[in-house]
């Protein structure tokens, strides 16, 4: 009964029934192209957390303003820590991006540029204790600071991951830029303009992730943070339960300043996009 009343219909307006149909299967498209962009959107975020918190357990997290820096040695010494990694983080405005200066005698020019639209995540770090919690932090020099390094005599300064000049780009920040290492980057702290020179890459950041990672004492001092931690990362000793650590050491922080696992950092980012995502699935539906 049911398939010869459509049978009926198709044979009656063929040009109409074809069109619903058309216009279901759109649809039907548009919901499941909504729920794989959704998805997708949220794996490249959890990866995109995985790859800045490496291996890390917990993260001790303070106000946008900071938290003092001598919490750091009382936690790192702790018996429960394997390793703690502090980390300075900036988010700074870009005043210019300017490409090698030009040599003298050379008809070539500097390639500058306007200031991109929106800001850069610079992070602070200590490549020693970041390299066995957060590798994907820390820099890859250049080819050509890596051969200045071999020559001593032709680079008196400090090697490149802990030159207070340098800063390492993320695959992303690059191309948003459109720089390359060697060239040179200013940022806008507060009502100061820093010069960087970009002395290689963070190969290991998750995809579309912008960020730039530069030596920690020179974030400080360079980036008016002296003094201040944003965050601390910890890989806990084998057989700590993370829990009971995370409770036991929340109780005596200072006010402000709080401890959260991984998953917890991904739910609380994930809920803040609950509504957009929501909101996509409605106008597909």
């Amino acid at each position: 009964m049911r398939s010869s009343f459509l049978l009926g219909e198709l044979a009656a307006h063929p040009g109409r029934t074809l069109i619903n149909v058309l216009v279901i299967g759109i649809g039907v498209a548009m919901g499941y192209a909504v729920q794989l962009i959704n998805q997708s959107a949220l794996n490249e975020f959890s990866q995109a957390m995985h790859s800045l918190q490496g291996s890390a357990d917990l993260e001790i997290r303070g106000p946008r303003s900071g938290f003092d820096e001598s919490l750091y040695p009382r936690i790192a010494g702790m018996v429960e820590v394997a390793a703690a990694s502090p980390v300075v983080e900036v988010v700074a405005s870009i005043a210019r991006t300017a490409g090698k200066p030009a040599q003298s005698g050379s008809n070539t020019k500097s390639n500058t540029g306007p200031p991109p639209e929106g800001p850069l995540r610079i992070l602070g770090i200590d490549v020693f204790r970041a390299a066995s919690v957060q590798p994907g932090l820390v820099g890859r020099p250049a080819a050509s600071d890596l051969a200045a390094a071999k020559t001593p005599e032709n680079s008196p300064g400090p090697p490149p991951l802990l030159d207070p000049d340098a800063i390492f780009l993320s695959p992303a920040a690059l191309v948003w830029l459109d720089v390359t290492p060697g060239q040179q980057i200013e940022v806008q702290v507060g009502l100061r303009t820093i010069p960087l020179r970009i002395a290689g890459t963070l190969p290991l950041a998750g995809a579309g992730v912008r960020i730039g990672s530069m030596d920690i004492g020179a974030a400080q001092w360079r980036l008016a943070r002296l003094g201040v931690l944003s965050h601390i990362d910890l890989k806990l000793a084998q057989g700590v339960d993370v829990e009971q650590f995370k409770a036991r050491l929340g109780a005596w922080l200072p006010a402000g300043v709080i401890v959260e696992t991984a998953r917890n950092t991904e739910q609380r980012a994930a809920s803040l996009s609950r509504a957009y995502r929501v909101n996509l699935n409605v106008l597909a539906l």
